[in-house]
């Protein structure tokens, strides 16, 4: 980061620069924030799946009985 900051200003002023960085800032918090939903979501699928396969799995045993 410290990189682009000291190349960039010489491309650009300063104010595109700063809309840069306010781009990926916002990027980053909303890529973090739909990584974070999707991982929880799919950890709520899956100990779902796997609470259900447990109680199917208890069933059939008791059923086997």
């Amino acid at each position: 980061m410290n990189v682009m900051q000291l190349e960039v200003p010489m491309v650009c002023g300063k104010a595109e620069v700063d809309k840069f960085e306010q781009i990926v800032a916002v990027n980053g918090i909303l890529f973090w924030h739909f990584t974070y939903h999707i991982m929880s979501g799919l950890l709520k699928f899956s100990v779902n799946c796997i609470l259900e396969r447990g109680q199917a799995n208890k069933f059939e045993a008791g059923a086997a009985q």
